[in-house]
């Protein structure tokens, strides 16, 4: 294997750090992105916001002549502009529809319509235009939209017509085709349905199930893309507790926020893929959204007051958090249903509703190298890398299209890197260059493996 001339791994790596500079985080202006005359919605289950890239994709409802319609929105400049709405359906029911994105142009989109039949559509050209739907029948009732960002898609529902239970459907080629429904657990009952996926190809899904008054919160996770999954575990230690969001990286973090009735906030955390559970954490708002960046950072969103969304940050993968800063100005009005996205330079979009002309309208704010900060309005020192997570455990993921030349310390090259997820459990421990081919700049990113 090729080896790069001595000496010049550390030259290349301080050029890099010099080239990046220093770069200020800061919140642009709030963006208003409708002016209907109705009231326009992100779904009170689903996911309203997807970003890949230069692209921003939001999906909202919009109530015409007493019917709502479904829509889709596109940016292909990182939010800065955006394209005419396109109507995607004519018909929901419970608001219940999502949006995701992958990493090969892919577009998904997912919608209860009523009679519980799923509506499903996709885009193979980052939203520019829409396949034909496919249908999905069998009494869904909530019906939950992930990629791993390797042309898997996940739907994971509760399908009242088929045997009590939660059921994933799965694609394995961007949404091309898809499998029949697999039982992921039985029960009676699932409330607050919330789920997450990672590159590597684990999916965690939680819900509230008890007796009313009575119930508890469950987790339970796959580590084979659906394959097989482990057993229910109950997260919550008190009962009368609803979850409310999970969150999951690229590496083993795994957050799950939830409710207490009449009571405080709750997150608890796990740093072994959901194995074994931290104690119950306080905060001053509930976590709606999650989503992390390259360093050690976890970034979330939550309404406080049903006025006002805060934005929280943690720097240690959330063992501690930052105080609550208020992202959405002193203008009144009742804000709701908080979205949250990072992309690969890590600028933050934030998103939400908010009634301040009258009717519900949908609002955006993207924060500006928000991804490395180590408080909000500080300067950070780094190029975000777009290998992640660093250090890794298992497998690493390769934004975008890029590949990469993985060297040793001694400069010998031990792996090409693909997109996508690449596997290197069985590499030694220690610390990597990776080459990446393109990227910012022709010169490596230092990687370290961990068996920890």
């Amino acid at each position: 294997m090729s080896r790069p001339a001595a000496g010049i791994l550390p030259a290349v790596v301080l050029v890099l750090a010099l080239a990046a500079g220093p770069a200020a985080a800061y919140w642009q202006p709030i963006q208003q992105l409708t002016d209907a005359t109705d009231n326009c919605n992100f779904p009170a289950i689903g996911r309203g916001l997807a970003v890949r890239d230069s692209f921003a994709h939001i999906v909202y409802a919009n109530r015409m002549s007493e019917q709502w319609r479904l829509f889709y929105l596109r940016s292909t400049d990182r939010g800065e502009s955006w394209d005419a709405p396109v109507m995607l359906d004519d018909a929901l029911e419970g608001f219940t529809f999502s949006v995701a994105a992958d990493g090969a142009g892919g577009v998904h989109f997912i919608n209860r319509r009523p009679g519980g039949v799923l509506r499903y559509r996709r885009s193979t050209d980052n939203g520019a235009s829409w396949l034909s739907p496919v249908t999905f029948s069998g009494g869904c009732e909530t019906p939950l939209l992930l990629t791993d960002d390797d042309r898997h898609i996940y739907v994971i529902d509760i399908a009242g017509s088929l045997d009590a239970g939660l059921y994933l459907r799965r694609s394995t080629d961007g949404g091309e085709n898809w499998g029949s429904p697999r039982l992921v657990a039985s029960q009676s009952g699932f409330g607050g349905l919330c789920a997450a996926a990672t590159p590597g190809g684990r999916i965690h899904v939680a819900w509230g199930y008890g007796p009313s008054g009575e119930s508890h919160v469950y987790h339970v996770r796959s580590t084979d893309r659906g394959e097989s999954w482990a057993q229910v575990q109950r997260v919550s230690t008190t009962s009368r507790v609803m979850p409310w969001s999970i969150w999951t990286g690229a590496g083993d973090e795994v957050l799950l926020a939830f409710t207490r009735y009449q009571g405080p906030q709750n997150f608890r955390r796990s740093s072994d893929a959901g194995r074994n559970w931290s104690s119950e954490t306080t905060l001053a708002v509930l976590l709606s959204a999650c989503v992390a960046d390259t360093f050690e950072g976890i970034h979330a969103l939550g309404v406080k007051d049903e006025t006002r969304v805060l934005y929280l940050r943690s720097a240690s993968r959330g063992a501690r958090w930052t105080g609550a800063v208020d992202i959405t100005g002193p203008e009144p009005g009742t804000r709701s249903r908080p979205q949250l996205a990072i992309d690969e330079r890590a600028d933050l979009y934030a998103a939400w509703n908010s009634r301040q002309t009258g009717q519900v309208q949908v609002y955006l704010r993207r924060g500006v190298g928000m991804g490395g900060a180590a408080e909000p309005g500080q300067r950070r020192t780094h190029y975000p890398p777009r290998l992640h997570p660093n250090p890794v455990r298992f497998s690493v993921h390769l934004d975008g299209a890029a590949r990469a030349r993985l060297y040793d310390r001694r400069g010998a090259e031990v792996a090409r890197l693909g997109p996508g997820v690449n596997d290197l459990s069985r590499f030694p421990d220690g610390v990597y260059f990776a080459v990446l081919e393109p990227g910012p700049a022709a010169g490596p990113v230092k990687l370290v493996k961990t068996s920890r």
